[in-house]
């Protein structure tokens, strides 16, 4: 249902559920905004200490627990964060400290994947070079993301040559805003 308004007494928008439902938004009686409903929090998920060695085809990184300090509220599925409440757009940004136990420099990439649908990622980011024995942050992220509340995202990782693995760090997190 759209907005109810009149009688002078403001407007109530968004109504739904127990045969009204959800009200989402109340303003008016000569108040300004009396009441709104938050439909989306911040959630995010950091790396913990188990290693996630990447191989040469796309896998899921493992090994998460919930921001809850940060971003209070989240949680997990599996090796997914789960979204909490609607919004569009929305910006989702990863990151994760690689390291490679090779001499050579081996390629990296991440991409996110919404629902497990691996035939349709979220976003693909760039190959980042990870040098000989060393290590390098590989990032990706949108700012275009439409997502639903109960949504799970997950990071996934690939490697050019396998080596590379990842575990806990500060730069290895998922952000969704």
């Amino acid at each position: 249902m759209g907005t109810i308004s009149g009688l002078g007494l403001g407007e109530i928008e968004t109504i739904s559920g127990l045969g009204l439902g959800e009200i989402q938004k109340i303003s008016g009686l000569g108040l300004g905004l009396i009441w709104e409903a938050v439909t989306f929090l911040p959630s995010g998920m950091d790396k913990s200490g188990s290693t996630y060695n990447i191989n040469t085809s796309y896998g899921t990184v493992t090994g998460w627990v919930a921001d809850t300090t940060n971003y209070p509220g989240s949680t997990l599925s599996g090796n997914g964060l789960v979204v909490q409440g609607g919004k569009s757009p929305a910006t989702v940004e990863a990151s994760l400290r690689v390291s490679n136990g090779n001499a050579s420099s081996v390629n990296c990439t991440l991409r996110l994947i919404l629902n497990a649908n691996t035939g349709s990622p979220l976003v693909t980011g760039s190959a980042v070079a990870v040098p000989g024995f060393s290590a390098a942050n590989v990032t990706v992220s949108t700012s275009s993301a439409t997502l639903a509340d109960g949504d799970v995202l997950t990071v996934q990782a690939v490697a050019g040559f396998s080596g590379l693995s990842t575990t806990a760090h500060a730069n290895s997190w998922l952000h969704i805003t």
